[in-house]
């Protein structure tokens, strides 16, 4: 019991941990962004409830609950990967699933039948149509893995590490499907197993790739790896215009007009300087033209010139702009640094 505990407590840090990752990370699409919030959530109960067990008693609405709201969740969650949308078949299957399972607690909540005790002890009639459920979710879960693995193109590079991530998050999904009907049909100890389960679906949804946090994926028909397929970015020309050809030190520089040059589309050069650089095109420009600025003062060539000066050479448009990114990328203040070069 003391493990359960302490795992329980571990699983309501991680949850909290990805609930503020997605908040802060996670930009588009908005339908997946919800779900991907509420499944944490949903995980955060579901710890409390075993903590809740360890210092007082069973709580099915607390424990029982939030499986199986956390099973429809994931198959929500599946089913958007593969459709780009809230497909009604899968999303209409969930919510049935979950409103049986809160009408079976509500009734016998209503009955007087307390509720610390698990409603597997209740009512064989209710193990038996818990199980289907449970069946039923299991084999539409593999159905839509196994569509999703076969609309991959092996040779697309961003299909990679994006499918063996998902065959992870599939392969602990599928577990806890499984620990679902283990669970609400045999009378089997598997807390700590779904626990750890729990845990291992936070931190790889944590961990998930960062491309994934910017892209509308549709995986179906391989549509946007296809996209990027045909239409990807050069490193090299990407590094010689943006570096050496100096593009960041142009005053007007903006991802429309840089993409002309590439003649690409400004969301695949979006993905791939996030997947690179892990900010956004402007910002990368910002951060370069600080390093240009801080370069012009070491070189000593430029003592006489003022900072408004410097700060139009590398690129930008005021001194305000300049003193504001030299702040975010270097830190402190422009002069400052140009008064211990001078001494």
């Amino acid at each position: 019991m003391h493990a359960l505990n302490y795992l329980s407590f571990l699983l309501i840090i991680l949850s909290l941990m990805l609930i503020i990752d997605i908040i802060i990370n996670f930009k588009k699409p908005t339908n997946l962004k919800i779900v991907l919030l509420l499944i944490p959530l949903v995980l955060m109960v579901r710890g409390y409830g075993y903590i809740y067990l360890f210092h007082y008693e069973y709580n099915r609405w607390l424990i029982e609950m939030p499986l199986s709201i956390n099973a429809a969740l994931s198959l929500i969650f599946v089913s958007y990967l593969y459709y780009n949308k809230f497909h009604w078949f899968y999303v209409s299957f969930s919510v049935l699933f979950i409103l049986i399972g809160m009408g079976f607690q509500i009734h016998y909540s209503y009955k007087h039948i307390e509720p610390n005790i698990p409603l597997i002890n209740v009512s064989n009639e209710l193990k038996v149509i818990k199980g289907i459920f449970s069946i039923i979710s299991f084999f539409l879960f593999l159905q839509l893995f196994y569509k999703i693995i076969l609309s991959f193109n092996p040779n697309n590079q961003y299909t990679v590490n994006f499918k063996k991530w998902l065959m992870l998050l599939f392969a602990v999904f599928i577990v806890n499907f499984s620990m679902l009907f283990i669970y609400q049909i045999i009378k089997v100890k598997v807390e700590i197993i779904i626990i750890i389960i729990n845990i291992l679906i936070v931190i790889l949804l944590f961990y998930r790739p960062r491309f994934f946090n910017v892209i509308n994926l549709k995986i179906v028909n391989n549509f946007s790896f296809e996209k990027k397929n045909n239409e990807s970015v050069s490193e090299q020309l990407f590094n010689t215009v943006f570096f050496a050809e100096l593009y960041f030190l142009n005053n007007e520089a903006n991802i429309g007009q840089f993409c002309n040059k590439l003649n690409i589309n400004p969301e695949i050069l979006k993905d791939y300087i996030n997947t690179n650089y892990q900010m956004t095109f402007i910002d990368l420009i910002n951060k370069n033209r600080v390093e240009y600025f801080v370069n012009l003062i070491k070189s000593g060539k430029y003592n006489n010139y003022t900072i408004e000066a410097l700060s139009q050479l590398a690129g930008f448009g005021s001194r305000i702009h300049l003193y504001n990114n030299f702040k975010k990328f270097h830190g402190g203040k422009p002069s400052d640094l140009m008064k211990i070069v001078k001494s």
